[in-house]
């Protein structure tokens, strides 16, 4: 097999390439095959790789095709799935590159296509989840892509970026063990196998210009019909406040009249009601004042009566003391020359006589 003298940097290069190329794809390419066979059990076949179940699922066609009118999903990659608009009986997870095998992996599967953070496109370090994870796989991707008219990457950049995609690919799938990524840096070079990875590359980045330059072209489509439909829609809005504001205008001062209406009946009933107190409470007081006069005279006629039945009491008493003097005297007079009566001590006659 042939060979080449190369520069360390050249090297570097090389042994990127084999990494993402010949290790990422398949890391990629096997994480969709699984999320697929979750996802889709009767439609999707490990054993082949097939897809044509799956691009055939009502839900996905409708996805793939919105992500086609918003050129997310490009004429190539339109006609590598769907040739002459039908599902492709032919293509394989195998065959797909990583921009697209990342894109099915983000929009058809039970991965989070919106994730926070911005996951999958710009991943923080520090973010551990699966969709970011693949953010930073596809991240190296790109960072080779910038090396690739070069042909060359620095021993720091080589060490870091090898270091931690290998870490991120472990993370992923278990399809190449440390040991296996571990093997690229000590790999022959190969003049035909780096021509190889670097038309991959090429290829793909291609691909990606692409779409990249199908997006604007649909982007300025869209926001002019955004922009028309904003001003139709500013000028909805307008009109209808203009209606909305005489017409609320007019139910308050609705309002306002039924409210001092309802204030005037209520003073009304305050007056009425306060006229009507004050009769009672004069009613009141003028019986009160009978009752007082009543009592008064009642108390008089009790007391007349009460004096007028003492008086008789006392002449009853006295007349009854008078009886009973005389009746004493009466005794007396009748016993006085009796013996017994005269040893009486203290008798009333004797006292008395």
């Amino acid at each position: 097999m042939a060979t080449r003298r190369s520069s360390p940097d050249q090297e570097n290069f090389f042994r990127m390439t084999v990494l993402i190329v010949d290790n990422a794809l398949k890391v990629l390419q096997d994480v969709l095959q699984k999320e697929l066979r979750t996802e889709y059990p009767s439609l999707f076949d490990p054993s082949t790789g097939l897809l044509c179940g799956v691009l055939g699922d009502g839900t996905v066609r409708k996805k793939l095709d919105r992500l086609a009118r918003s050129r997310v999903l490009n004429v190539h990659q339109q006609n590598q799935l769907y040739p002459g608009g039908n599902p492709s009986s032919s293509v394989t997870v195998g065959d797909l590159d990583i921009t697209l095998t990342v894109l099915l992996l983000r929009n058809i599967t039970t991965l989070n296509p919106r994730p926070g953070l911005n996951a999958w496109d710009n991943p923080s370090d520090s973010d551990t989840s699966r969709e970011a994870t693949i953010g930073r796989v596809k991240r190296y991707r790109n960072i080779v892509y910038g090396h690739a008219n070069k042909a060359a990457i620095s021993d720091q950049d080589f060490t870091a970026h090898f270091s931690d995609l290998k870490y991120n690919l472990l993370a992923l799938s278990s399809k190449f063990t440390d040991e296996e990524y571990d093997a690229i840096l000590s790999k022959p070079l190969d003049a035909a196998l780096l021509e190889r990875n670097q038309n991959i590359l090429k290829d793909e980045l291609l691909n990606m210009q692409a779409t990249m330059k199908e997006i604007p072209e649909q982007i300025i489509h869209e926001l002019k019909e955004s922009e028309t439909k904003l001003q139709d829609y500013v000028e909805q809005v307008h009109k209808r406040s203009e209606d909305t504001i005489i017409r609320k205008m007019d139910s308050d001062t609705q309002n306002t009249h039924n409210q001092l209406e309802d204030i005037s009946q209520g003073i009304t009933q305050v007056n009425v009601g306060q006229s009507e107190k004050t009769d009672q409470l004069r009613q009141c007081m003028e019986e009160v004042k009978d009752a007082q006069k009543q009592d008064s005279q009642n108390i008089q006629a009790q007391l007349r009566k009460m004096d007028n039945n003492s008086h008789h009491q006392l002449e009853e008493l006295s007349q009854g003391i008078t009886q009973m003097d005389e009746k004493v005297q009466t005794i007396c007079d009748r016993d006085r020359d009796i013996p017994a009566f005269q040893k009486i001590t203290g008798s009333i006659c004797c006292n008395k006589f």
